[in-house]
């Protein structure tokens, strides 16, 4: 049986990423996997893709990216002057669906990758829930989704949380410090390679996603055990 566990953070990490502070009761969300990231410009998209173009074949993936905005703040969540989209935003959420017409964003760059549809989710901080009821019936059941985002971590327990850190950054923002803990594997990317294989590394197992990793670590120990123990026998 293939499981899940969450892995040791690096050293590096360990300083910004104490706890998980007051973290509200997430809502669990079978078929999901969230990509975060430690730092801006780490990789997650990539690695989104990544994952997206792996399984793209075998099964229908849906891309979902949540830009989270704090009730009172007219500034970009991602810092800096931002595009003005989240600025001029209004209502308590909006959901739109990627066409392509525009390459270089990121959900375009997910939809080019193989997804079978991509959303994006602006919403205030405090309507992650409402925003993803709204979206439901858009999935259809028994979807897997690859979601961008770390406020997302926050909101629900998907069946994997992966954050990506570029090795050469030794930076935590605030919003992946205060998730970093519920991660359930770091990726460490280096110069644009990644120290997971989606095809390797993760699994599709009735309709939920798993780290094969973790499953064989697993496997290992008990092999282990199994014989450290045949040998005490004999």
């Amino acid at each position: 049986m293939l499981q899940n566990r969450r892995f040791a953070i690096g050293p590096s990490c360990l300083s910004a990423a104490s706890g998980t502070g007051d973290l509200p009761d997430r809502q669990r969300q079978p078929g999901w996997l969230i990509v975060g990231a430690v730092a801006r410009n780490s990789g997650k998209t990539e690695l989104a893709c990544a994952i997206v173009r792996a399984f793209r074949r075998t099964h229908a993936v849906v891309g979902v990216k949540v830009t989270a905005i704090t009730e009172g703040k007219s500034i970009c969540p991602r810092g800096g002057e931002g595009c003005g989209v989240c600025s001029a935003f209004e209502g308590d959420f909006q959901i739109a669906e990627e066409t392509g017409g525009q390459p270089d964003k990121d959900t375009a760059r997910l939809r080019a990758s193989g997804a079978s549809r991509v959303f994006w989710i602006r919403c205030r901080r405090q309507q992650i829930h409402a925003a993803l009821k709204a979206l439901a019936p858009r999935l259809g059941p028994g979807v897997l989704v690859v979601a961008e985002s770390n406020s997302l971590a926050r909101a629900i327990e998907p069946d994997l949380f992966l954050m990506v850190k570029d090795a050469r950054c030794s930076s935590v923002k605030a919003s992946a410090a205060e998730v970093m803990p519920l991660a359930n594997r770091v990726v460490v990317s280096t110069d644009g390679v990644f120290d997971l294989s989606p095809r390797r590394h993760l699994a599709v197992v009735d309709g939920a996603w798993h780290l094969a990793e973790a499953s064989a670590a697993i496997l290992a120990g008990a092999s282990s055990h199994l014989e450290a123990r045949l040998g005490t026998e004999t």
